[in-house]
């Protein structure tokens, strides 16, 4: 599973470049680093973004099937902050 859990942001940023709004597009960028950041780490990334996916309600489950490790409690919780923490998600 490619991707990222939020598409919506890149089609936004996509849509803020492509009509010349880069201050927008910085902004929307730089609001969304955080999370960025975080579903991109080495390992676990696929199950934070299959975490994310069902806090959306797009999955029932988040479990991964090796050897793709799965994410605890602690990692878990540390991503709830972070997804409390984001701007709402862009309508496209």
């Amino acid at each position: 599973m490619t991707g990222f859990a939020y598409p919506e942001v890149l089609v936004a940023l996509y849509r803020l470049l492509e009509a010349g709004d880069v201050a927008g597009a910085r902004k929307l960028f730089y609001d969304w680093v955080p999370y960025i950041r975080y579903e991109n780490q080495p390992g676990i990334g696929l199950s934070i973004r299959k975490y994310s996916m069902m806090k959306r309600g797009l999955m029932d489950t988040f479990g991964t099937r090796p050897p793709s490790p799965a994410i605890d409690k602690p990692t878990q919780d540390e991503l709830d902050d972070i997804l409390a923490s984001l701007p709402e998600i862009p309508a496209v």
